[in-house]
């Protein structure tokens, strides 16, 4: 008489492989998550920083003596002469809650061509550096006025 032993169930071993191989999928998914939010979010950033470029070259169109005198120029953490500018930079860069993470402008007018240039920094985006850190992004729109 032989008594054959049939397998009921499964291993503890089996059950520990197929949970680690579950969670390593569910790590991999997590990354690919947060690396579509991060792009996401950098996206966000530019799209709103090109409305608020376009919002100033349209103030800019309409007060062009101003934009000669040279009262629309401003250099990073400064405020601008003309009261259009300033009304735009206290919209998009006010300083109790700031619409970028630690945004800046500046624009620059070039009376011999009559072109503006009109720089957005703010921190966040990639991470060239890889260093864990938030980088630096900063968009330029170059435009004839």
């Amino acid at each position: 008489m032989t008594s054959k032993r049939r397998q009921c169930g499964s291993t503890l071993l089996e059950v520990l492989i197929s949970i680690i191989i579950l969670a390593l999928g569910l790590l991999g998914y997590a990354g690919l998550q947060m690396a579509s939010l991060k792009g996401s979010n950098t996206a966000y950033y530019r799209s709103l920083a090109t409305m608020a470029t376009y919002d100033l070259i349209d103030r800019m169109r309409v007060d062009k003596t101003k934009v000669i005198a040279g009262e629309f120029d401003m250099a990073y953490g400064a405020d601008p002469a003309a009261a259009q500018a300033v009304d735009w930079k206290n919209t998009y860069f006010p300083v109790a809650s700031p619409t970028f993470p630690g945004g800046q402008a500046k624009v620059i007018f070039n009376g011999g061509n009559n072109s503006v240039k009109v720089y957005i920094k703010w921190i966040g985006g990639d991470d060239a550096n890889n260093d864990g850190t938030a980088d630096e992004t900063e968009f330029l729109t170059d435009t004839v006025l």
